[in-house]
């Protein structure tokens, strides 16, 4: 399963193990790099597939094993940006 995060309404993650894997993927006849974390939303595993702006913000938030952040996907037309926030310490 793949989490899906809807524009406005703020998720709650937590990253058990805090790294990431590389994977290509063939959108639309689009190849694009994204980024594969393995998080946890109320407790449930779950798998994030971040773009390279939201896979930046995580790695300068400073995602680390067991690290809880909250994020948020903003949508204006066909852009998108993200706000992560921490919550706490792990």
């Amino acid at each position: 399963m793949s989490l899906k995060i809807q524009a406005g309404s703020p998720v709650t993650v937590r990253f058990p193990y805090g790294d990431f894997r590389q994977v290509n993927d063939n959108f639309n006849g689009r190849n694009t790099l994204q980024y594969l974390y393995t998080v946890e939303v109320n407790g449930a595993k779950d798998y994030l597939y971040a773009e390279e702006a939201l896979h930046e913000l995580l790695q300068g938030a400073g995602v680390k094993k067991g690290s809880r952040f909250i994020l948020t996907k903003q949508k204006d037309g066909k852009q998108v940006s993200w706000q992560v926030d921490p919550v706490g310490d792990p």
